[in-house]
């Protein structure tokens, strides 16, 4: 057991993340509060960490990674990657149209597909909205 330094809660070691520095080989705040402050301090810094990111990616060494990184995505899900390139095609082509989002009528949407067994069968969805689909199928499958 190890009492956390932020919310100052008695946990389990397995609640902490190990650090070799460390007093004890464990972090002193628990995993949660390390995400809760890793969360809100994301938020308040959102303009650094985007310029931080479009920087990082004109970088060589991640121009390098990511076709290993396609590589990898396509091997792991490939239904998923077929069906995303079915549409890109799609749209390309004119067989299919980009439509509103369907929850919030906004203009610049996704594709998101509830059966990627179905390719073209898509419901159109804004980042935001899509995003909350998404989370919401994760935790009806928990």
């Amino acid at each position: 057991m190890k009492t956390c330094s932020r919310c100052g809660i008695s946990k389990e070691l397995s609640e902490f993340y190990k650090h070799p520095t460390e007093t004890g080989g464990h972090q002193g705040k628990c995993k949660e509060c390390i995400k809760q402050y890793v969360r809100q301090n994301r938020e308040a810094n959102k303009a650094h960490y985007t310029a931080y990111n479009k920087l990082r990616i004109q970088r060589p060494e991640y121009k390098a990674m990511k076709p290993r990184w396609q590589t990898a995505y396509q091997a792991k899900y490939p239904l998923r990657y077929k069906a995303n390139h079915a549409v890109g095609n799609a749209v390309r082509y004119g067989k299919l149209q980009k439509q509103p989002c369907l929850h919030c009528g906004a203009e610049k949407t996704e594709a998101h597909h509830p059966d990627y067994s179905k390719p073209l069968d898509v419901v159109w969805l804004c980042m935001p909205c899509h995003r909350q689909e998404h989370a919401k199928q994760r935790k009806e499958t928990v």
